[in-house]
């Protein structure tokens, strides 16, 4: 098979009218540029881009969130709206989670609270919050024992 040549393109044969057609595309556009392609959606490419808030920057504390009372951010029933609300308007968030750079949120599906955060504020709402030296892993893995725990006691 290697080196046989197959008539037409995707081993298809071609009729005159087809190779007709194609001979005129090829004339026609010969000399014309590459046109470029117009960005429709505006990607990411690097972490400045990103918004401060995020609702992939969070942890969950479990069914209390008693160190954190002063920084709860009322109104906003999960993170992705919370997150929404803090990337936006700020004129209707407490000014002390706007200096802060991390808040706490109970979620009203998952009935626990998380801690949202700022990625430059991270290690400091993890102090704030009791979470000590662990890792960011280590947090997310005891927050998701915290949900299972929640979910439990919820159904119960």
């Amino acid at each position: 098979m290697v080196g046989k040549q197959f008539p037409g393109y995707g081993y298809f044969p071609r009729t005159k009218e087809q190779e007709a057609l194609e001979g005129q595309a090829r004339k026609f556009y010969k000399n014309k540029p590459l046109r470029e392609v117009p960005e429709i959606i505006p990607t990411r490419k690097n972490k400045a881009d990103a918004p401060d808030w995020s609702p992939l920057k969070c942890i969950a504390l479990g069914p209390s969130a008693k160190k954190l009372q002063h920084l709860e951010l009322k109104g906003y029933p999960n993170n992705v709206d919370a997150c929404d609300a803090l990337s936006g308007k700020t004129s209707k968030i407490p000014k002390a989670i706007l200096n802060a750079g991390y808040c706490v949120l109970y979620n009203n599906r998952k009935h626990v609270y998380y801690l949202l955060y700022k990625e430059d504020k991270k290690e400091a709402a993890m102090m704030a919050a009791g979470l000590g030296k662990r890792t960011l892993a280590e947090a997310k893995s005891a927050g998701y024992e915290c949900i299972k725990a929640a979910r439990k006691a919820y159904q119960s």
